[in-house]
């Protein structure tokens, strides 16, 4: 039904207000950084891309701009005096008792919780407090604050350089990768990944525990309120308390009330990490400001990156701004929330389960992948033992590559395959199987770079190749090859994505499976 007609002089009007809102409202990706055409863009706002399958394996560290890319936001974008005003926010409150209790106070206060005996315990733990500190309101960027209920350090790009600096090759990878293949079973919620949402890179910067001892260092050189011999005797107790930063043992001894690692990126993005990994000298968890000997490329994190080797990439925050001492893990949705929870195949609604008693995921599994094919120039051999032919039948030589001879199903031919390999946690790949035949038979592939790596520090891939005898497929064109990575603890993955889907389309590790035409 026909209500009225709007005139056109106030349709004009109105198309030039919406111009106008248009032209004046900021978009939030106009500062997006250039991309190299050859990744595969899912989406780009924000800017989801990965590696393409060929490109994979051509360098064992991924150059920068083929780096697969995935965002939550708007990349951040700093300008020449925000960068100089920058400063990485370090809060140490979970170190001074009295502080801790006057924030757990001001909280219970907001939320209308409180108590009688508040005073009297705050009184007794800053009666003990190894370090007393002053706590002072302060509006100033450049050093420490050291306010009512906080206790926080504030240190610059130049401090965190001066730091001695690491190098440490880690492999990165969305939690998401080959979630593609999941959604052929049902569909999942999130990016449909191929297998290139994985990368390798040399990360440089300052490892955690030392810029966590700098910020120590700070708050106790920025107090200016005590004398030359109280100053003296509270540096002293100030590097007592950092010397225990070396020894994990002796700061969960110490302060068992810190069990995490809270991250804040300049995009709004927390997260977080336990603390048995963040500040274990061979956890090599490091702040990084260079990515393979540059500075960090704006889309990986400029100017700063907590690096987690081992960790499922989401935990290695990108634009950090903030890291947090914490008794707990961080909140919102990608810690806490459904995103990076792994659900049971059975479960396709969250109100079903509870989330707050699944773990984030962390660590991760085994996975590997196939890249490249290639149909060998030679015959394959006949069977050399009993088993082998009760396996592939008794075979004659036969031409292959080069030849139009039509191939039979069922016949076996001869290809290469080229993949890569990767475990979390640092465990070292030691075996990578690849089949022909549907796991009949498995041949033992050969690692050809990345085997080199310290024990349970193997933070990043191996590549891998493997000569395969492949059964053709009934069509006669084609053959079906699979792979899997095995672990140092043996771990290897699962033959089945059934066991494995999941409604958020999570660490699909099960073999990973290709069909490669031959003819």
């Amino acid at each position: 039904m026909l209500i009225g007609q709007l005139h056109p002089a106030d349709q004009d009007r109105i198309d030039e207000q919406m111009e106008n809102v248009t032209e004046q409202t900021p978009d939030p990706y106009e500062h997006e950084p250039q991309r190299n055409a050859q990744l595969i863009v899912h989406g780009d706002t924000p800017m989801n891309a990965e590696v393409p399958q060929g490109v994979i394996t051509e360098r064992y560290l991924t150059p920068n701009e083929l780096f697969y890319i995935r965002h939550h936001h708007p990349v951040p974008y700093l300008s020449e005096g925000e960068l100089e005003e920058f400063r990485l926010e370090v809060d140490l409150t979970l170190m001074f008792p009295d502080a801790l209790m006057k924030r757990k106070r001001a909280a219970a206060a907001e939320e209308g919780g409180g108590g009688d005996d508040d005073e009297e315990e705050e009184e007794a733990l800053s009666a003990t407090t190894a370090v007393d500190i002053v706590r002072r309101e302060t509006t100033d960027t450049t050093t420490s604050t050291s306010c009512s209920n906080s206790v926080v350090a504030k240190l610059s790009l130049d401090q965190i350089k001066s730091l001695p600096k690491v190098e440490l090759t880690s492999t990165l990878q969305c939690s998401g990768n080959r979630r593609g293949g999941f959604n052929g079973l049902r569909q999942t919620s999130g990016t449909p990944w191929g297998q290139g949402a994985i990368s390798t890179a040399k990360w440089g910067g300052a490892r955690l525990i030392d810029v966590l001892m700098l910020a120590m260092e700070q708050v106790s050189k920025d107090d200016q309120t005590f004398s030359d011999e109280e100053k003296k005797e509270k540096k002293m107790k100030s590097s007592s308390l950092i010397e225990t930063l070396h020894s994990l043992q002796a700061l969960i001894d110490n302060h068992p009330e810190l069990q995490h690692l809270r991250f804040e990126s300049l995009d709004g993005m927390l997260a977080s990490i336990d603390a048995n990994k963040g500040l274990n000298p061979f956890g090599d968890v490091i702040v990084a400001y260079e990515m393979n000997g540059e500075d960090l490329p704006r889309d990986h994190g400029y100017p700063l990156r907590v690096i987690v080797p081992g960790y499922a990439a989401v935990r290695n925050v990108k634009w950090l701004k903030k890291l947090e001492l914490a008794e707990e893990e961080a909140e919102g949705t990608w810690q806490r929330g459904l995103n990076y929870k792994i659900l049971p195949p059975t479960v396709l609604d969250a109100k079903e389960v509870d989330l707050n008693r699944m773990p984030g995921l962390s660590e991760e599994c085994v996975f590997s992948g196939i890249t490249k094919v290639e149909n060998l120039s030679h015959t394959v051999p006949l069977p050399t033992t009993a088993f082998e032919e009760e396996i592939f039948g008794s075979m004659s030589m036969m031409p292959f590559a080069g030849s139009r001879t039509p191939l039979t199903p069922g016949e076996t031919v001869l290809v290469k395959t080229i993949g890569w390999a990767y475990a979390g946690g640092g465990r070292n790949i030691v075996r990578v199987d690849v089949t022909g035949n549907n796991g009949k038979s498995w041949q033992t592939a050969t690692i050809t770079e990345g085997s080199n790596q310290p024990l349970r520090r193997a933070w990043a891939w191996v590549f891998w190749e493997c000569e395969v005898p492949a059964i053709v497929c009934e069509d006669g064109v084609s053959v079906e090859l699979a792979c899997k990575g095995v672990d140092m603890a043996f771990n290897t993955q699962p033959e089945s994505m059934g066991g494995m889907w999941n409604v958020r389309g999570l660490v699909n590790n099960s073999y990973y499976r290709v069909k490669h035409k031959v003819m």
